[in-house]
């Protein structure tokens, strides 16, 4: 194929008159604003709209040129029109096109470094991977409009032939293809390590209690912002019907009171903004397990089973005599696992906040799990100096 014919392939995609852009155009923003407001549609489905939305973002830019013609044609003969044409600064703009075009560039260059910075600082801070791509990406849009605002400069010294300047613009309207791409390519990225988890978003309270009415849930995240309610009513209406569904919060706020009444009111975690998306998977999965602990009373590490209802012990199908003391030790390190519990902690749970007993007697009951579970091939009960002990899986 030669580059004429390529040339025109590319121009009958991506260069559509008005009324087919619209047509594709107006739809595909409805879809995609469809999948990202419903949340619980198919992932096929997800990735599709996002595809058809970025290639409907690609043929728009690419017919404003001919709506913005078209509004100039309709609209030059109204009084308040020539008005507004007749102001020297607004003459200079239409009648220059290097000026036209550098004070479309300079604000947003300006604006573009502004958001690079922010999203550079966050994932400094934060460590967040998310972060640094949206900085690449501004970095990337800043670049692109530096080499344009270079081209205006050199433009306006001497007279290029216009198939330069097309070839200026083909050139960025390339990189603009692909950026919008590799958006889409993180959105999907972002939709990959959902890991399995089935969501579904609700835009208010009344919206979430229907849900959970009509459905079964196993968690709620929920935004401390919330329309219509108070969060806090939210959560503890939510426990006055359900006690056991894990409840997360998030949000911008960071003071030690909006945290306290959430968890005074029984919610099991709170996050604060922006959120690391793999932090917050790894607390739901974390308020999942404990969730399920708690209902079934069960626990299975390796070889070992733990039956809270009928405080037995049994590693490999045999049953491990143990203490009712021990026991509830071992399930409490086995229930938060890599989280490190201190002798008074242990010791306030297990033998009274009233207790005269030596934080020794902590260490004795240790030495005693690790020998009687010393068979146990899941989990290994690791002593934290100078702290206490946790239960490593």
């Amino acid at each position: 194929m030669d580059k004429k014919k390529f040339m025109k392939i590319i121009k009958r995609i991506f260069f559509l008159p008005a009324i087919p852009t619209i047509i594709i155009a107006i739809p595909s923003f409805i879809l995609v604003f469809y999948v990202l407001v419903k949340g619980n549609v198919m992932p096929d489905v997800a990735y599709l709209s996002y595809g058809i939305s970025a290639y409907a973002l690609i043929i728009t830019v690419t017919a404003i040129v001919d709506f913005v013609k078209w509004g100039r044609q309709n609209t030059r003969n109204h009084p308040l029109v020539k008005k507004i044409l007749s102001v020297p600064l607004v003459e200079r703009y239409l009648s220059e096109k290097s000026f036209r075009a550098e004070a479309a560039l300079y604000p947003s260059l300006i604006i573009n470094l502004l958001y690079a910075g922010v999203m550079l600082f966050s994932g400094i801070i934060y460590r967040s991977v998310w972060f640094w791509t949206l900085a690449v990406y501004y970095i990337l849009l800043a670049m692109m409009r530096f080499f344009l605002l270079h081209h205006v400069r050199r433009r306006g010294e001497k007279q290029e032939s216009i198939i330069s300047e097309l070839k200026i613009c083909r050139l960025c309207g390339i990189i603009l293809m692909v950026l919008d791409w590799a958006l889409v390519g993180i959105i999907i990225l972002v939709m990959r390590k959902n890991s399995g988890f089935h969501a579904k978003g609700c835009l208010s309270a009344n919206e979430a209690y229907d849900e959970m009415y009509n459905n079964m849930y196993e968690m709620i995240i929920s935004d401390i912002m919330m329309p219509e309610i108070d969060v806090f009513e939210f959560a503890e209406s939510v426990r006055r019907v359900n006690k056991h569904i894990p409840i997360l919060f998030m949000s911008a706020r960071d003071d030690l009171p909006s945290k306290q009444k959430g968890f005074m009111l029984g919610i099991d975690d709170y996050m604060v903004k922006p959120i690391e998306l793999n932090e917050l998977l790894l607390r739901v999965r974390a308020l999942l397990r404990r969730a399920n602990i708690e209902m079934e009373r069960k626990l299975v590490v390796g070889n070992l089973e733990l039956d809270a209802d009928a405080m037995t012990a049994r590693i490999s199908g045999e049953e491990i005599p143990a203490t009712t003391r021990e026991f509830n030790i071992l399930y409490k390190l086995l229930s938060y696992p890599n989280k490190t519990f201190s002798r008074a902690q242990l010791m306030d749970e297990f033998w009274g906040v009233d207790s005269e007993t030596s934080l020794r007697a902590v260490d004795v009951y240790i030495t005693k799990l690790r020998d009687k579970f010393s068979a146990c091939d899941g989990f290994e009960i690791k002593t934290v100096r100078g702290l206490g002990y946790k239960a490593v899986l």
